[in-house]
């Protein structure tokens, strides 16, 4: 099992680090035989209102981008 995301899972499990969906190339050289999404529990309300840039993906991509 693989996580990919912002912070790593408290697990030995291997981790894949992104800091946004503008640039997921580091996966492209990872072969996946399944995806699996798990939301977590970021409060995507307030980091589309106090974070993200107008042009920043939102909520919506956060979830749905990966995994298309």
């Amino acid at each position: 099992m693989i996580s990919v995301a912002r912070n790593p899972l408290p697990t030995a499990n291997r981790h894949i680090h992104v800091d946004s969906l503008a640039d997921l190339s580091v996966l492209n050289e990872v072969e996946f035989a399944r995806v699996i999404c798990i939301i977590g529990t970021t409060d995507h309300h307030n980091l589309e209102r106090e974070r993200l840039n107008p042009d920043e993906p939102n909520a919506f991509d956060y979830h749905v981008t990966p995994l298309i």
